[in-house]
Parts: structure tokens; C-alpha cells; sequence
């Protein structure tokens, strides 16, 4: 009888430990289940997460995980972030929501003062620039360069001040058109030194100046500007007659400037403001300073002085548009001419969410 007590107590201590055994087996083996399921799941969500394109999916995936939770972005993490984004560095001083103002005010003002029939009064040249180009974008930073206190030719710039500085890789103006007058260009080199690359175009070599090269970065090129498509000619000034004339694809190319942003485009030529501009209004150029000379007409305007074929304005500034710039100042010089100064502003800031 105790041997077999024995016997029974002996198969029942191994038994339990078998169990006990295939018990802590299973546990084991379902603890690495789980955590390879767990890292499966974690994995399949995280390579649905750039697929998924559902916003309520999104929401409830970022209250479960919180790592997937959307961060703002950097510009808006900025207090005056926005701004500078969408200028591409220029303004950097405009708090967030002063900007969101801005932009309120810039989306819903139209260059025209009939939008629904911009060419209203088109054969009034001297009415039609009156009431119409109507700027719609306060540039904070407005200054005029150079100033009214000095002698020659002045233009409104958007924040010269900063068209250089130590983060900006370079800073590179065009100017075209200057009859002599160098005003402008001499007092960038005031602001900015020799930082600012200046380019002068006139189709004189009488205008150019000696040693401005090495002493003010300011390089003179005796050619005016023709188009590519367009075969109008500019009316020229007496010294500038018999000159010489280079499309924008060809200055481009001569000067190594294909594919350099340009920062400021001034351009009065007297003309070929309105049939070049297909050769440069895709280029990304950051400020456009443009004197508009005479108002043409989809019927033509043969007995204008300066352009004389037929020309949709509507579709001339829809260019500027469709490029992404605003207009931020207007001024008229004499009843047929314009001064406007337009600005380009990044693809985000025409979001109107």
C-alpha cells in the first residue's frame, strides 16, 4: 500500500510539472503572438499612413496613436512664420495673424473696377487707367527707391532693405530701360553694398558708366529688349536708335543667369513692356517694377504711340495672375501710362482654406 501511495505520489508530482511546464510555454508563446501581431498592426499603419487620404480616418488614427497625431507646420510654429514663407524670405516682421488680414483683403479686392467687364472703357485710355489696376496687397515694408529728397526717377519697392542678407543666396536686379539715369540702381548699392548683382540694359553705349563694375557691381549692357513671339518694336530714345536688341531667353543665356531667381525685374522700354512679356512672366521673378505705356485694345489701337496691335488686357494681366503675383502700388505717370509694382507670393498663400 505505500509502495503504491509511493507510485501515485510520484506520477502526480510529475504530472504537475509537466503542466506546469507546457502552462509557462504557452504563456511565453503568447506573449511573443501578441507582440508580433502588435508589430504587424503598428507596421500596416504605419505604411497605410501616406495612403490614406480619409480626414475622419486621420483624426481617429491620431487620438489612438499618438506619434501619427498631424504637427503644424514650421511657418505656422513661427509667430511671423507665415509671412516669410509665402514671400520667400522677404517679409519677415508680419505676426501670423496681421498676415491672415493681408491675405483676407488681397483674395477679395480685383484689379478692376468692374470685374465682370474689365475692358469697360478701354477706348478712354486716360479713363481706363483711372479706375482700373486697383492694388489689392499692403506691402508693409513699401519704400521708395530712392527717395523723393533726391534727384532721378524713383520707384516703390517692397522691402528693399531685405533683398540681401547672410542667409539669401545672392540677390540679382534687371533693369531695363534707364535713358542715363542710374538713380535707382545707385541707391541699392547704398542700401546693399555690392551684395546686389545689378544689370542694366539700354540700347546706348553712350550711358555707360567707367568702373562700375568693380566699384558698385553694377555691369551696363548696350542692348534693349525684343520678343520672341512678338515682332513690335519700342520707341526708342535719339542716342539708343541703331542699337542692338536681345530676347529675355538670349540675355539669360549671355549673362549665365538660366535658372538664377531674379529678385527685382525694372523694366520701362518704352514699348516692350507688352510684347515681351510671355519671355519672362514664368520665371519666378520675386518683384516686377513695370511702367505700362498706353492702354491697348483687342481692336488694336493703330494711332497709339507705343503698341499698336490688337490686345486683350483682361488676358495681359491675366499673365501676372496665373504667375501668382499681387499688386501692391499704382502710380500713374501722365494720363497714359502706369507705374505698378507687382509681387510674387508662394502657391500656399492663394489656398483660401
Amino acid at each position: 500500500m505505500k509502495i503504491r501511495r509511493r507510485t501515485k505520489s510520484f506520477l502526480s508530482h510529475e504530472t504537475t510539472r509537466t503542466l506546469f511546464a507546457c502552462v509557462v510555454l504557452a504563456a511565453v508563446s503568447g506573449v511573443i503572438c501578441y507582440n508580433l501581431c502588435l508589430s504587424s498592426q503598428t507596421l500596416d499603419t504605419t505604411l497605410s499612413i501616406s495612403k490614406v487620404e480619409d480626414t475622419s480616418f486621420r483624426e481617429s488614427l491620431s487620438t489612438r496613436i499618438p506619434q501619427f497625431a498631424a504637427q503644424p507646420p514650421k511657418s505656422a510654429a513661427d509667430p511671423m512664420g507665415i509671412a516669410k514663407a509665402h514671400t520667400f524670405g522677404l517679409l519677415d516682421t508680419i505676426p501670423n495673424d496681421a498676415w491672415e488680414q493681408i491675405k483676407k483683403r488681397t483674395l477679395s479686392t480685383s484689379w478692376f473696377a468692374n470685374p465682370q467687364n474689365p475692358l469697360e472703357h478701354v477706348n478712354n485710355p486716360g479713363l481706363w487707367n483711372e479706375q482700373n489696376m486697383i492694388p489689392n496687397f499692403d506691402c508693409p515694408s513699401k519704400e521708395m527707391v530712392p527717395p523723393r529728397n533726391k534727384k532721378g526717377e524713383t520707384k516703390y519697392v517692397c522691402n528693399p532693405q531685405r533683398l540681401a542678407y547672410p542667409e539669401k543666396k545672392g540677390c540679382l536686379i534687371y533693369s531695363f530701360g534707364c535713358a542715363g539715369d542710374f538713380s535707382f540702381e545707385d541707391e541699392i548699392f547704398q542700401m546693399h553694398n555690392k551684395e546686389c548683382e545689378i544689370h542694366v540694359f539700354d540700347p546706348a553705349k553712350a550711358w555707360e558708366r567707367e568702373n562700375d563694375v568693380p566699384n558698385k557691381n553694377i555691369h551696363y549692357h548696350a542692348w534693349g529688349l525684343r520678343s520672341t513671339y512678338d515682332d513690335s518694336k519700342s520707341v526708342v530714345w535719339p542716342k539708343g536708335r541703331g542699337g542692338g536688341f536681345k530676347t529675355f531667353p538670349e540675355t539669360l543665356q549671355e549673362l549665365g543667369h538660366v535658372g538664377r531667381t531674379i529678385d527685382i525685374l525694372k523694366i520701362d522700354c518704352e514699348g516692350c513692356e507688352w510684347s515681351t512679356v510671355q519671355d519672362w512672366i514664368h520665371l519666378g521673378i520675386q518683384q516686377i517694377l513695370i511702367e505700362l505705356h498706353g492702354v491697348p485694345s483687342p481692336k488694336g489701337t493703330p494711332n497709339q504711340r507705343w503698341y499698336k496691335k490688337p490686345l486683350n488686357l483682361t488676358e495681359y494681366y491675366g499673365l501676372y495672375k496665373d504667375n501668382g503675383y499681387v499688386l501692391y502700388n499704382k502710380e500713374r505717370n501722365g494720363e497714359l501710362s502706369l507705374e505698378l509694382c507687382f509681387l510674387k507670393l508662394s502657391s500656399e498663400f492663394w489656398n483660401k482654406q
